[in-house]
């Protein structure tokens, strides 16, 4: 498996997103998820930059809940990300 290291983490792409964060952690989080609407059943795991909805099945790395949200590639989602958040890095 690939490490690759990012200007940012989950928490910030979740931030952008606006998930509603409902059982805080220090190395993961509960949130609502995006995609089957259930309260507090997507955990982001800010350790390893992944997600997992415990309801509906739906998980993937950081790239990947944005690039779904949005409908949109992972590699659109890395620069938009890197956009939004003003890293100028390539």
């Amino acid at each position: 498996m690939a490490v690759y290291d990012f200007p940012f983490g989950i928490l910030e792409v979740a931030k952008i997103l606006q998930l509603i964060q409902r059982f805080p952690g220090p190395n993961s989080s509960y949130f609502d998820c995006p995609f089957c609407g259930k309260r507090g059943k997507l955990n982001l795991n800010y350790i390893k930059n992944v997600w997992r909805c415990n309801y509906c099945g739906e998980s993937g790395g950081m790239l990947e809940l944005y690039a779904k949200v949005y409908d949109i590639s992972t590699s659109d989602a890395l620069y938009e990300l890197k956009e939004i958040l003003g890293d100028t890095r390539k």
